[in-house]
């Protein structure tokens, strides 16, 4: 028992050796890592910095395809301008409508400070765009039923056709040429196009719906044929009061089936008997 105690009190006091080749294993093993680590930081870094930017590059393109559309008075220069100052600009003047500050936003810039973007800049371009096949076809074939009212009826019908809209948005990138590889003077483009239809033809007020109508109609030549009845029309309603109510020409856009009506809380009243 004796010899077993002494024998395992020997191995604990044994030291370990190390061999001279097993020195700085840790080291090299951490300068491995970092060489890999190293890299997939910058990467991250980097990557974070395209995917903002190209989500930025959406935005400006759907932008600028609304803005060219609805900017009352506004010519293509000044919806580019303004998509360039909103959308890439620094400061508050990216997102409100005015303002005049521009500049790289920091989180655009490389580990060095330097912009990501190159000095031309974003490039945005409008103009219109091809329209789908199948809305070109359908287009084509209400037109062609149409055709025969359009003989009879009076002003120029307002469907707008080609009515599809396009805006391009261009971001050239350009990398230091100091940077580490691979990104030492690495150069490309982020691009996004988006079309869009801006008529559907959709009537936006009774207004438009009456015009339209007299455009596939001849409403608007009964009414002037019926001008002439106006100094006698009280005249001739003493024998026969419908006479006031034989409105020739006249679109009442507020008038529906009655089938449309019903469940409604007020009492209904015809429209049909108001006087011209």
């Amino acid at each position: 028992m004796s010899a077993w105690r002494a024998g395992a009190a020997s191995r604990r006091r044994t030291p370990v050796r190390i061999g001279r080749a097993a020195r700085g294993q840790a080291l090299a093993e951490a300068l491995v890592a970092l060489l890999a680590l190293v890299p997939l930081w910058l990467a991250i870094f980097y990557v974070s910095r395209w995917h903002d930017l190209q989500q930025a590059t959406i935005a400006a393109a759907r932008h600028a395809a609304f803005e060219s559309w609805v900017g009352a008075g506004r010519t293509d220069a000044d919806v580019a301008e303004s998509t360039r100052r909103r959308l890439f600009g620094a400061g508050p003047a990216r997102i409100p409508a005015t303002g005049t500050t521009t500049g790289t936003p920091s989180r655009w810039r490389d580990h060095r400070g330097a912009a990501l973007l190159a000095p031309e800049g974003p490039l945005v371009t409008l103009g219109p765009a091809a329209q789908p096949l199948r809305v070109e076809q359908a287009e084509r074939l209400a037109f062609g039923m149409i055709a025969p009212a359009r003989a009879v009826g009076g002003p120029p019908l307002d469907l707008q056709r080609d009515a599809a809209r396009g805006a391009t948005v261009v971001v050239p990138l350009l990398h230091d040429g100091a940077l580490p590889a691979p990104f030492a003077g690495l150069r490309f483009s982020l691009r996004e196009r988006l079309e869009i239809l801006v008529d559907p033809w959709a009537a936006r007020a009774p207004v438009e719906v009456a015009r339209r109508v007299d455009a596939l109609s001849p409403t608007a030549e009964l009414r002037a044929l019926s001008r002439p009845l106006e100094p006698v029309r009280w005249a001739v309603g003493l024998f026969e009061p419908a006479f006031e109510r034989l409105c020739l020409g006249r679109v009442d856009t507020e008038i529906v089936p009655a089938d449309r009506l019903r469940g409604g809380r007020l009492p209904l009243a015809d429209l049909r008997t108001r006087p011209c």
